[in-house]
């Protein structure tokens, strides 16, 4: 009778092992795959900018277009721009994310994420113009 309760603890403490030595082979899969992924953003946030045409080249073969540097020229249309109420994740101070359409020299129409701004800078004429 002993024997058997042993047997059935042993059976379960080996089932219970094999579940875990997987959860350890995936987690270090997960591992690699992460890191890869860490540098590929990394790669490409850091690295020269591409034309819009090339980031559509991208797009259209299927492949992921995100965090490339994208350089495009043409006008803001701030009388168009969006804003979206945000806080700041640095210190909770509240503002707006400001989305302004730019027409290229092509005349297609970008919509451009100009990124968080506080609230006293919402007004487009408070803020940098120009080529940037």
């Amino acid at each position: 009778m002993r024997t058997k309760g042993l047997l059935g603890f042993t059976a379960l403490a080996l089932a219970a092992l094999a579940v875990l030595i997987g959860l350890g082979v995936w987690q270090l899969e997960r591992l690699q795959w992460k890191e890869g992924l860490i540098a590929e953003i990394e790669a490409r946030s850091t690295g020269a900018p591409i034309t819009i045409a090339e980031a559509l080249a991208i797009a259209r073969q299927g492949r992921d277009p995100d965090y490339y540097r994208v350089r495009v020229e043409g006008r803001f249309h701030h009388d168009k721009e969006r804003y979206l109420f945000a806080q700041s994740l640095a210190d909770g101070t509240p503002g707006w994310h400001v989305i302004t359409p730019l027409e290229t020299t092509g005349e297609d129409m970008v919509l451009v994420d100009r990124g968080f701004v506080p609230d006293v800078l919402k007004e487009a004429s408070s803020r940098a113009s120009g080529q940037v």
